[in-house]
């Protein structure tokens, strides 16, 4: 079973090359969009919850991007760099091994409009980003944290998180993981594991 739903992965904390997720499952083609992908079991269960809830507010959603290997992610660095040079990539993709896709854990949404995947509205992203708390996501590159992330807002990068503590301190401060360190939970031990790692 799975036990790294912690891990924190970005331009400072590195994953490893090899590193695959155990619990990998193929997200079923009506729940996604374009080639077949993989995602975390666990966080595709939460998915569906998500995606429930956004129907009743009229949204079909679908993941857009879920679990990337490493050498997919360097596939996908290269085109960028090569059409938009380096200094523009580095704040819109992640360098092979910082990449959170690799963790199976992160996912990237969209809706279904007469079969085809586009961007959502203003405001289904902020309907869906207030719906996500209940399901265990967090946008993980929010508006106006972009010095601490390192990326550029991406309102449809979504990560699974398993605390309801973490999440509560992510929504209410409007603080991210690197933030988290901050708080007055830091006595909890799924976030002193955090910490210990930032």
């Amino acid at each position: 079973m799975r036990k790294d739903y912690d891990i924190l992965v970005n331009k400072t904390h590195t994953i490893s090359m090899f590193y695959v997720p155990n619990d990998l499952v193929v997200v079923p083609l009506e729940e996604q969009y374009g080639s077949p992908m993989k995602i975390s079991k666990i966080t595709y269960e939460h998915f569906l919850k998500l995606q429930k809830l956004a129907k009743e507010e009229k949204i079909d959603l679908c993941i857009n991007n879920g679990y990337r290997s490493y050498l997919t992610q360097s596939a996908l660095w290269l085109a960028y760099s090569t059409k938009y040079g380096i200094k523009t990539t580095k704040s819109s993709v992640a360098f092979p091994g910082t990449s959170e896709h690799q963790t199976g854990l992160a996912i990237d949404l969209a809706k279904k409009v007469d079969g085809t995947n586009v961007s959502l509205t203003t405001a289904e992203y902020k309907t869906i980003q207030d719906l996500s708390l209940y399901c265990n996501f967090i946008l993980r590159y929010p508006k106006g944290k972009e010095s601490i992330t390192g990326y550029q807002y991406e309102p449809w990068h979504y990560r699974y998180l398993p605390d309801e503590d973490i999440r509560r301190i992510l929504s209410k401060s409007e603080k991210t993981i690197k933030d988290v360190k901050f708080t007055s939970f830091l006595l909890k031990y799924f976030l002193h594991k955090l910490i210990f790692r930032l």
